[in-house]
């Protein structure tokens, strides 16, 4: 990671799930985990966006489903 990266609010609400749960998880688990629980509306772009900055960011990881 190059340089200071802050976290947004939701960036780090996202980063406290992952830790929380200390597990892999798909973009649909998290997703219907703050839909659900967190009464965010989000779309499945709106998370898909926050990811794509994390994993920029070298905060988190990408596995494919193989």
């Amino acid at each position: 990671m190059n340089g200071k990266y802050s976290l947004t609010k939701s960036e780090e609400e996202i980063m406290e799930l992952l830790w929380e749960k200390d597990r892999k998880m798909s973009s649909k688990e998290i997703l219907d985990y703050f839909n659900e629980h967190c009464d965010k509306d989000w779309k499945k772009q709106t998370l898909n966006t926050f990811l794509a900055k994390l994993l920029q960011a070298g905060f988190i990881d990408r596995i494919s489903k193989d």
